[in-house]
């Protein structure tokens, strides 16, 4: 039994149902991919994360660890001599950072009663030379003024405290802290085997040699150098604002 050829209208709607169910499948598949991803990097995190902060870190040190290997010091102790210089930075900021901080935390919450005091006194004085006087300053005193400044006297330690909660159930996670603790690690192995990185790394591609995979290349190699000046970019601009906040704040 042969069936009648479709009309020109019959096949063009054929030919749209079917583009329209392979566009639905395939949008699926790429969902059903990123889904996958996602679920991949969420339980591989521990890992994953550590990696991605030494790439980072690598690509900010890369440039101070080529400057002193130009001036003939090897590489192994260029990245040594780096390391101990970052270490020394950090550990100046943490000295001259962390004791004000708590010092001006500490200041902060022994003024909040009184800074509580002044609030509610302005605002009794406005409410009182306000159209509804002196009724408008009893209601505010007895209703609004004490809660308020119960309020901002016990709000501090309470986010104090939810935030030492959060940093314990952070630290915690002995699994993320382990890997963090790999992260000096993986950077200066990102650092001594540049070199190898950069001329091997096409190898491990799952192409053959050919047109497409001249093309990937090229679009990877231009998003890692987009990368490289992103971020060594926001580390410059952070520098920029920290030396600016700091002589404001100085003045």
């Amino acid at each position: 039994m042969s069936f009648p050829p479709p009309t020109e209208r019959q096949a063009r709607i054929l030919w749209l149902s079917l583009t329209a169910l392979a566009v639905g499948v395939l949008a699926a598949l790429v969902g059903l991919f990123g889904w996958a991803l996602g679920w991949a990097v969420n339980k591989l995190s521990s890992v994953l994360l550590p990696l991605a902060i030494a790439g980072v870190v690598a690509f900010l040190l890369d440039p101070v660890v080529d400057a002193f290997e130009r001036r003939k010091i090897p590489r192994v102790r260029a990245i040594l001599l780096v390391f101990f210089l970052a270490v020394m930075l950090v550990l100046t900021l943490l000295a001259t950072v962390v004791p004000q901080l708590i010092v001006e935390t500490s200041s902060l919450i022994d003024q909040i009663p009184d800074y509580a005091g002044q609030l509610r006194q302005r605002l009794g004085t406005w409410l009182e030379q306000s159209p509804w006087g002196a009724r408008a300053r009893e209601a505010w005193d007895e209703q609004f003024g004490k809660s308020a400044q119960d309020w901002l006297t016990t709000a501090l330690p309470v986010v104090s405290a939810w935030l030492l909660q959060q940093f314990s159930r952070v630290a915690s996670w002995a699994g993320l802290v382990a890997g963090l603790a790999l992260v000096p690690v993986y950077t200066f192995y990102f650092l001594m085997e540049k070199q190898g990185i950069e001329g091997r790394w096409t190898d491990y591609l799952p192409l053959r040699e050919s047109k497409a995979k001249e093309e990937l290349v090229f679009i990877l190699r231009e998003i890692n150098n987009c990368l490289i000046v992103f971020f060594r970019g926001q580390v410059l601009v952070a520098i920029c604002v920290g030396a600016l906040l700091t002589l404001g704040f100085l003045l």
